[in-house]
């Protein structure tokens, strides 16, 4: 016997006139480089008995470098880089739509035969092994995954321990299964091996042609693709169409008698029912299959009758053998009933292969209908699951939501609780401060009233009253000064000069900016001290000239020029620059004299002597040495309390229009000059 060969790339295919390898070899050195081939770096794969494998196949198996390799086969081996199973291809624990490719090279015709060579009493002889088994890998092969399968082909034989498949068997196995077959090629050995056409391999047996094992060889390339079940009823008519011997005559419509034929059948059928042998209802010969419900015992029935279906849609009979034990005339008799036999199929076999195509048909729409079902089956298992688990993490989400809204709730409801207290609190202080001063300023004036009767109006006023009154509350009054505030953040020393009821002192102190006021009346002096402020009660001039030179970082004076005499403010001015450090500010508001609105009010308040123009101011700031002053604008009158526009009327003439344009132009000035911004402020920077 002449050395094998090693594998060699067939991936380009066989020249069958010239091209013969492996002379002296067996057909494994055409199955390894055909089937790997095929392999086209695919992550998951199974390959099936690799444990009896020869050592060339697994070297060349290993030499993929698959990342996840699997091997399954009734003898455990334990091999590197093969992650390894053992048990049964008809039935295994893989999921659904596992494996991207599956190798079963050389071993499908042995399941369901007599294995006791590879594994003592593993014995079996069902004729249904192999379309179990492939039934089983369709299952566990991916969704457009790829199967590469060999199996020994010539003329059919049971040899016991595998079958030798032909292209009836072939069909079959194919048949039984939704794989779809993506490339096919037929090897012959003689002499060597060589790529051939299926029909040379008919009467091939094994070791034919002197070969060491198998003289005929089919590997096929097929895919996991679902298609719809007219689809595979037209493949499988074609498919079966060209496996029809061309001798096969068929018989003209004109020659069958329809109605002769159904009156023998229903005289057949009226005979095995008095016989026992069928139900006495008719209607019961044809019967829809019965629903599939939860029930194991149901599902393992229907799952038997598909598997029975399979096994049995052939009803071809090619394993009948015609013999003679006559020792005289046996083989006249024998030429004599092969040609009665042949005579007889000229005429029997169109309607068998008609009836074995209506067969292979409903059996493909029966396993297409099946694992239709079962994917059905898992997809709604699997919706149920996650629908429920959607269900519970939305409910547990709101549980979640609702106890966060509550404690938010409660923390915010606890928050403004403490802040409504806050606020009665220093309301309550801020009304017994104001009872206090209103009682000693009532004391104060009876006793001043006995000394001296000629006191005047003003010093009887409570000026804190007043500005309750007509200013504004202390709120309404920090919410407009917190404009101010980014003039004096980060400074230490900052001075309030007429600082009333405290507003910016408290404005300051919240925000940790060291500041004192001062101021003339005694009453808002009394009531800044209740809230614990940092006051003087000073003329501001005074307080000034006692203060060393650059020793202020600010400086507010807050709806208090408008008190003052003109030499008063200027010689004010000078020494706010003179105690003022460099780089900080000095901010004065006062009333806005450019606006109708605040002219009017400007004479509610008796002790305001003019009000002061903002140029004017600006010009003052200037001589007193402040270089850069910015002048702004506060508290506009609201929509509602100014002057109405006209709204544009589009159906109107163009003169019209103008007119409206004008009209609300003129609107426009008048609400700037009776209703504008009632105060304004210049901002000095040193």
């Amino acid at each position: 016997m002449e050395k094998r060969c090693e594998p060699r790339d067939l991936s380009a295919g066989l020249n069958p006139l010239c091209d013969l390898v492996g002379k002296g070899d067996s057909e494994r050195c055409i199955e390894i480089p055909w089937a790997f081939s095929k392999y086209s770096n695919e992550q998951t794969v199974l390959d099936i008995g690799y444990a009896n494998a020869e050592e060339r196949y697994i070297k060349s198996l290993l030499s993929l470098k698959i990342p996840n390799l699997h091997g399954l086969d009734i003898l455990e081996r334990k091999i590197e880089g093969i992650i390894s199973h053992v048990g049964d291809i008809r039935n295994t624990n893989f999921e659904d739509n596992f494996f991207d490719l599956v190798f079963c090279i050389s071993t499908i015709e042995h399941i369901g035969r007599d294995n006791s060579v590879y594994k003592a009493n593993f014995t079996e002889d069902l004729d249904n092994g192999d379309i179990d088994a492939l039934n089983e890998i369709y299952r566990i092969t991916k969704n457009n995954g790829k199967m590469v399968l060999t199996v020994p082909f010539g003329k059919f034989f049971n040899y016991g321990w595998f079958i030798h498949y032909d292209e009836t068997r072939l069909n079959k196995l194919l048949c039984s299964s939704p794989f779809e077959i993506v490339d096919i090629d037929f090897f012959k050995y003689d002499e060597g091996w060589y790529k051939c056409d299926k029909s040379e391999l008919t009467n091939i047996l094994y070791k034919n042609n002197n070969a060491i094992a198998a003289a005929g060889l089919v590997c096929l390339f097929l895919e996991k693709k679902g298609k719809n079940p007219v689809s595979i009823q037209k493949e499988t008519a074609y498919y079966l169409d060209r496996t029809m011997d061309d001798n096969t005559i068929e018989i003209r419509d004109d020659k069958i008698n329809a109605n002769e034929i159904m009156a023998k059948i229903r005289e057949n059928i009226r005979h095995r029912q008095a016989a026992g042998e069928l139900p006495q209802d008719s209607d019961t010969l044809i019967s829809p299959f019965p629903y599939v419900g939860n029930s194991s015992e149901e599902n393992e029935s229907i799952q038997r009758d598909l598997s029975y279906v399979r096994s049995n849609w052939d009803i071809h009979n090619n394993s009948y053998f015609i013999c003679s034990h006559h020792p005289y005339i046996g083989k006249m008799l024998i030429k004599g009933r092969l040609l009665v036999h042949d005579e007889v199929r000229r005429y029997v076999d169109p309607m068998i292969s008609r009836q074995a195509e209506f067969n292979i048909s409903t059996v493909r729409l029966l396993t297409q209908t099946s694992q239709i079902c079962k994917e059905l089956e898992n997809a709604l298992s699997h919706i149920k699951i996650e629908f429920n688990q959607k269900i519970n993490d939305s409910v547990e989400t709101v549980k979640n939501s609702v106890e966060t809204v509550k404690t938010e709730l409660d923390r915010k409801n606890e928050i403004l609780t403490r802040e409504l207290f806050s606020q009665l609190d220093a309301d309550i202080i801020s009304r017994a401060s104001l009872a206090h001063i209103l009682e000693e300023r009532i004391q104060k004036s009876q006793f001043q009233n006995s000394v001296n009767p000629e006191s005047t109006v003003s010093k009887d006023t409570n000026y804190f009253l007043f500005e309750e009154r007509f200013r504004g509350s202390r709120q309404e009054i920090k919410q407009r000064q917190l404009s101010f505030l980014p003039y004096f953040e980060k400074c230490s020393n900052v001075l309030d000069i007429g600082c009333g009821r405290g507003e910016f002192l408290e404005i300051l102190r919240d925000n940790n900016i060291g500041s004192i006021g001062v101021d003339l009346d005694a009453d808002m002096i009394t009531y800044c001290q209740s809230r614990q402020l940092g006051v003087e009660h000073s003329d501001a001039i005074v307080y000034l000239e006692k203060q060393e030179d650059k020793s202020l970082d600010g400086i507010f004076i807050d709806q208090v020029v408008e008190h003052l005499e003109p030499e008063y403010l200027f010689r004010l001015l000078v020494l706010c620059y003179q105690k003022l450090k460099f780089g900080y500010y000095l901010v004065i508001e006062t009333v806005n004299p450019l606006t109708f609105v605040s002219f009017v009010n400007f004479y509610i308040d008796m002790t305001h002597k003019r009000p002061v123009h903002p140029e004017t101011l600006q010009f003052l700031m200037n001589a007193s040495g402040f270089r850069e002053c910015e002048k702004r604008f506060f508290s506009p009158v609201s929509e509602e309390g100014k002057l109405k526009k006209i709204t544009k009327i589009s159906e109107c003439d163009e003169t019209s229009q103008k007119n409206v344009e004008i009209y609300n132009n003129n609107i426009e000035l008048l609400n700037t000059v009776l209703f504008g911004a009632q105060d304004y402020a210049v901002i000095g920077k040193k």
